[in-house]
Parts: structure tokens; sequence; C-alpha cells
């Protein structure tokens, strides 16, 4: 966790679960989705988040579902700190372990 003395700012980045894989995704600027929270499209203003996940509803497919907004802090030093227990229970589960045989998918950016 992040020194409590710097500067943050709230974020939010979209997130969603992969049914193929089982992996828990953050949807990145190109509209693609990726496992690396560090790369996620940041959003600094709830309601272009808002949009954003509505537009994504809207033409959802049937690989990725249950898209929502993770909030999170965003520190001067580029930190990022996820606000809410589930989704820092997400990030560090076995399904982002690089240390765990995973499948390969060619829809899923790795970065």
């Amino acid at each position: 966790m992040a020194d409590n003395n710097d500067s943050s700012t709230e974020a939010w980045v979209i997130g969603a679960n992969d049914l193929l894989l089982g992996d828990f995704v953050y949807l990145h600027e190109k509209q693609e989705w990726a496992l690396d929270l560090s790369t996620a499209q940041k959003f600094h203003e709830k309601d272009i988040a808002e949009q954003t996940l509505q537009d994504i509803n809207v033409n959802k497919t049937d690989e990725v579902v249950g898209a929502e907004l993770v909030p999170l802090l965003v520190h001067a030093n580029q930190a990022i700190e996820l606000k809410r227990l589930r989704d820092r229970l997400r990030e560090v589960g076995p399904t982002h372990r690089a240390d765990l045989p995973r499948e390969s998918n060619s829809r899923i950016n790795k970065a």
C-alpha cells in the first residue's frame, strides 16, 4: 500500500470477467481487455467512466461479462491503490499469479 502522506487522485478503471479464462480483465485504451491493471485506461472523471461503461454494456459480447467500475487511487509516484477489498483480492488471487500455469488466449492482451 502506498504512503498516506503523498498526494493521490481518485480514478476508475473498467473491469470485467472473462468467461473463457476465468480471469478478471481490465479495459485498455484501444478498447481491448488485458490482465495488467497498471496499464489499464484510467478515468479521472466518473461521468466519463460511467458513459464508457454504459457503451461497453450496450455492445457487450458473451465472452467478457459483468463490466463494472473499479475505484482506485493514483498516487503522485503513479502507484495504484485499489480502494475495495474485493478488487485487491482479485489482483493477488490465483488467476493473476504468474507462477501458476494459464491457458493462452489471443483475445486478451497479456501486457
